[in-house]
């Protein structure tokens, strides 16, 4: 948690940051606590509302205002998903955590 809100704090900069999806909201919390002038946006939900998500964080990364993404590792593994964050969104920061759950065709 502290690595995020440091790099945050060295100059303009956008991360995703990927865990186990039932840590989503503990990680929102912490974010909302501890470093509460960061925007954090959770990519989460079924195919449909993902694909409002995509929008959303597109327009966001567009107007310069997308600072962080967390996402649990399965969902940005699927084929939509991996696409869109390939080559969509330029982050300067990837966080894994729990990184032994990744496999190699899981890089963003």
């Amino acid at each position: 948690m502290i690595f995020v809100p440091y790099v945050y704090s060295s100059g303009e900069f956008r991360s995703l940051t990927r865990n186990r999806a039932s840590t989503l909201e503990n990680w929102t919390r912490e974010f909302d606590r501890f470093a509460p002038e960061i925007d954090v946006q959770t990519y989460y939900g079924s195919q449909a509302e993902r694909a409002a998500l995509r929008d959303d964080l597109k327009r966001r990364f567009r107007s310069g205002r997308l600072e962080v993404v967390l996402a649990s590792y399965t969902q940005v593994a699927s084929p939509d998903d991996l696409g869109f964050f390939r080559k969509k969104i330029d982050f300067e920061v990837s966080v894994l955590l729990l990184s032994r759950l990744i496999r190699l065709d899981l890089h963003v």
